[in-house]
């Protein structure tokens, strides 16, 4: 395969373009000589494996894909010595392909993959009220929707009761939103909190 075509594409993987955008773009780019939808695919896997390389021969750049026992360890003393790292770093520092971490973390070691901390939480902004409000901060895990109770418990409590409506106005919407929070219960946030804990030992 042509070396450009390489580098395109490993262009567009980092752009966070999906495979078919990228093998469209390159139909338009080279014709008839572009690579097939199946090479975007092979090499797209490759980069999600954390293989920076493009050339087709040199593979010592390449992190090991094998999960062995010995591999396993290496993650869990590795997370468990600093729960912030992310699977990339973790995949850098010890030459495992991004894919065998990630199903070391999820498989053997049974924590769920969490991302970076959101932007908003983290704005100088947030923190001036918090400070002005006295508001004691708690050490927090890098967000994910499955830690926020929002996410795994609000929000689809709130859309299963709306799911199929039809609503008339932003007021409509706000107004029936309103009427199922009112119908919580005190155990429901109980039962919440509970599950939130269980999410919370999992991943950290």
């Amino acid at each position: 395969m042509d070396h450009k075509q390489r580098i395109n594409i490993k262009f567009c993987f980092k752009l966070r373009r999906s495979a078919k955008e990228t093998h469209e773009m390159l139909k338009l780019v080279y014709g008839d000589a572009a690579v097939t939808m199946k090479t975007v695919y092979k090499w797209f896997e490759r980069f999600c494996n954390g293989c920076e390389s493009v050339e087709v021969e040199e593979r010592s750049g390449c992190p090991s894909a094998s999960k062995t026992q010995e591999n396993v360890e290496r993650v869990s003393e590795m997370i468990r010595s600093n729960r912030r790292l992310t699977i990339r770093e973790i995949s850098e520092d010890l030459n495992i392909s991004y894919g065998s971490v990630q199903n070391i973390l999820t498989t053997d070691l049974n924590m769920r993959r969490v991302s970076d901390n959101t932007p908003c939480h983290a704005s100088l902004l947030v923190w001036q009220f918090l400070s002005n409000k006295n508001i004691t901060v708690c050490p927090h895990p890098p967000y994910s929707p499955d830690l926020a109770p929002c996410n795994f418990w609000l929000f689809p409590k709130v859309k299963m009761t709306m799911k199929g409506k039809r609503f008339e106005s932003i007021q409509d919407i706000e107004a029936a939103t309103t009427v199922q929070l009112k119908t919580f219960t005190k155990q429901d946030f109980q039962n919440c909190f509970r599950k939130w804990q269980e999410r919370w030992d999992k991943c950290v």
